[in-house]
């Protein structure tokens, strides 16, 4: 098999998908990761001000 004969075997309208869909699945996926780390984030810093917070106690506690 020649090089350009799979070249027209691997043509993305015989893939069963559009060349025009290939950015709306990658713009999907790079929302899903940012709403990933959008939610990290958001765990991240409630769980440092808890900390925060009870890491001042505690020393508000011990200088007292």
């Amino acid at each position: 098999m020649k090089a350009k004969e799979l070249l027209v075997e691997l043509d993305p309208s015989k893939l069963g998908f559009p060349r025009a869909h290939l950015p709306i699945v990658y713009l999907r996926y790079i929302l899903h990761v940012f709403s990933y780390m959008v939610n990290n984030m958001l765990a991240l810093t409630i769980f440092l001000i808890l900390f925060s917070f009870c890491l001042n106690l505690f020393c508000l506690a011990l200088c007292t």
